[in-house]
């Protein structure tokens, strides 16, 4: 008598978990195809639709051949299968339409489907799988895990198999569709699939928006301010306030960029490979808000899907010789003002435009030449191998009808970047994201450049003779009291070694005593008295110097600096 009783208690148990319990499919959530909608009230009273239908969509970075699949059906509770054969294939980001049967009661056609059936899926509850081949599943429970299944819903609160749980039931008016515009997966069927009114989608209406057509051709973008959802990626870098992502499967004109920056206002938890879809809402960043800025292309309050771990990062652009070259001369010759404004967009002849066009991608410049030293903020600008027209000394000549649009800064946005002077190169691949800061495009190295010096030293010129006048001017590079006495100690010996103690110096960038500090403070001769103590150190002469004060906060310079 235990002995039957423990089998009947067991038995319940079984089945209670069956019905209460399902258990979520062990198998990872799938890279690219999915099951996007399902619709099983086509032609009933007042449908929308006169057929039922499924939806797939390839959430994935490449496209995947689908013929020889099937879409199968079971009611709620049952485990018989209907199957319909697919063929072709799905792009990434695009859907995929599967008609099926259609009712007595009417409704609009269905969107031309890419394959049809003749199953009737129930208005309010079943099953369906997506099956990597023609063979019909037998199961009622845990199909999840069935051979051959590749994604699976159960719909309706009677569902005996889902992924984690069913969705809430479904009507003639109503369909369950995948969140993210088809491109959330976390192998939970009650979260990742609203009931809403259905929204059928073929593989020719069109594919969801990709980054080039967000960035566009220009500089702002056409979606600015308007939500965008399901934009595919690779996490190419990533910074403490969000990451940059980029389409490893560009479009053909190069006008339009491929990468974004994807703005959380947080550290990221994304990793650097990582594939992924966001949803959220265009904005152009314009830095400290200052007009004479150019913006960046942004998503802004994003939901980021991861879809896998491990992608292959999207091969950097070469620029420079064997690439994209940019335009030698000419930043900008067609806007009357303001480039975002008005002009013709123009990567092949305006560099404003040509490194535009790459913002927020992966850019590779091999060898390039350093044409300026590190400064205080860590950047280097830097020249694509060649670039014309170059001075003795490494340097690039600004020219009345050349502003050097190939020129580009070298920042340490996302790795620590080498102390350079002029005429030192970049030794090999140097490869990082474009961006845009402060009046200058940038390209923030992933990794630390390698150096090969170009060996250049200090110039000291020629001690004057008899009778002759010396006159030299001199940047001293905001100078103010408050400055270490190093720096006071290395201009003097540049005064007197370098430039032999000129007779007459015009010095530039000296700041008032409270140096930065806007406190009205205008006269700067303690600043004038400190440099010409420290030339004195050094071995020269015993400077007197002049100055007028300026007019507080009117004569340039520094902000407070005077």
């Amino acid at each position: 008598m235990r002995q039957l009783m423990g089998r009947g208690l067991l038995a319940a148990g079984l089945v209670a978990a069956g019905v209460l319990v399902t258990p979520a499919g062990a198998q990872a959530a799938s890279a690219d195809i999915v099951l996007s909608q399902v619709y099983g009230g086509g032609g009933n009273t007042g449908a929308p639709y006169a057929n039922d239908f499924v939806e797939l969509y390839n959430r994935g970075t490449a496209t995947v051949p689908v013929t020889g699949w099937t879409v199968q059906y079971a009611s709620a509770t049952g485990s018989t299968w209907s199957r319909t054969t697919l063929s072709g294939s799905i792009a990434p980001g695009h859907w995929y339409l599967v008609a099926e049967a259609a009712g007595a009661g009417g409704g609009a056609p269905l969107p031309t489907p890419d394959a049809s059936g003749t199953t009737a899926l129930s208005a309010t509850a079943g099953k369906v799988a997506l099956v990597t081949n023609a063979t019909a599943l037998t199961c009622s429970r845990g199909c999840v895990t069935a051979a051959g299944v590749k994604d699976f819903i159960g719909y309706g609160s009677t569902a005996s198999s889902s992924e984690t749980a069913p969705t809430p039931n479904l009507s003639n008016t109503t369909a369950a569709l995948r969140n993210g515009a088809g491109a959330t997966d976390t192998d939970d069927n009650a979260a990742d699939f609203t009931v809403t009114a259905p929204n059928p989608r073929d593989s020719a209406s069109g594919a969801s928006l990709r980054i080039h057509d967000i960035q566009s051709t220009g500089h702002l973008s056409p979606y600015l301010g308007k939500a965008v959802t399901g934009i595919p990626g690779i996490v190419t870098a990533k910074d403490s306030k969000g990451f940059w992502m980029q389409d490893p499967n560009p479009d053909t004109n190069p006008a339009t960029s491929e990468g974004i920056y994807v703005f959380l206002n947080a550290a990221p938890s994304q990793l650097v490979g990582d594939s992924v879809t966001v949803n959220g809402t265009v904005n152009e960043f314009r830095p400290a808000n200052t007009s004479t800025n150019l913006t960046t292309t942004e998503i802004t309050t994003p939901a980021v899907t991861l879809v896998a771990h491990g992608a292959a990062l999207p091969a950097p652009t070469v620029v420079g010789q064997g690439g994209r070259v940019p335009p030698s001369t000419v930043i900008e010759d067609d806007a009357n003002g303001d480039v975002e404004a008005g002009g013709v967009f123009d990567p092949a002849t305006d560099g404003i435009d040509f490194w535009e066009s790459l913002e927020g991608m992966r850019v590779e410049l091999d060898d390039p030449a350093v044409v300026g030293p590190t400064n205080t903020f860590g950047e280097v600008p830097v020249v694509p191998v060649g670039s014309t027209t170059r001075t003795n000394r490494g340097g690039i000549v600004l020219q009345a009808g050349d502003a050097n649009p190939e020129r580009v800064v070298v920042d340490k946005t996302l790795a620590p970047t080498p102390t350079v002077n002029v005429g030192d190169t970049l030794s090999g691949a140097v490869v990082g994201i474009v961006t845009y800061a402060f009046g200058n495009y940038h390209l923030a190295v992933t990794a630390t450049p390698a150096v090969a010096s170009g060996g250049i030293q200090q110039e000291v010129t020629t001690t004057p003779g008899a009778g002759q006048l010396s006159v030299a001017t001199f940047n001293v590079e905001n100078l103010a009291p408050s400055d270490p006495q190093t720096k006071f100690d290395a201009l003097g010996r540049a005064i007197v070694t370098n430039l032999k103690a000129p007779d007459l110096i015009a010095v530039e960038e000296i700041q008032d005593n409270s140096g930065a500090t806007d406190d009205g403070t205008v006269a700067a001769n303690v600043t004038l008295s400190d440099l010409t103590a420290a030339i004195t150190r050094a071995g020269g002469p015993a400077y007197t110097w002049r100055e007028i004060d300026p007019v507080n906060d009117q004569d340039g310079g520094a902000p407070g600096g005077n």
